[in-house]
């Protein structure tokens, strides 16, 4: 039997506080989408929808938690601000 494929989809509210803080976003969304090939769309400043297809949702939606996570502290230090699966 085939599972089925569900959507996982959290948001993710990002912020730089530094004055190229769009080219940093963009920049580690770039980084997300190319190395985790997650569907990351544009919601209003400063909050994105991250968007990833498994058959496995709920290690999925663990996965994606941590993945961003990681991520996320590789770039912080001190410049940024977020918040993961914010409505």
């Amino acid at each position: 039997i085939k599972k089925k494929e569900v959507e996982i989809k959290t948001v993710l509210e990002l912020k730089f506080f530094t004055g190229d803080g769009v080219n940093k976003i963009k920049d580690f969304l770039d980084h997300l989408h190319e190395k985790y090939k997650w569907e990351i769309r544009y919601i209003s400043a400063p909050r994105y929808s991250i968007e990833i297809k498994t058959n496995s949702p709920k290690q999925a939606q663990r996965d994606l938690r941590e993945k961003l996570e990681k991520e996320i502290l590789t770039v912080k230090d001190g410049e940024a601000d977020f918040k993961i699966g914010v409505e």
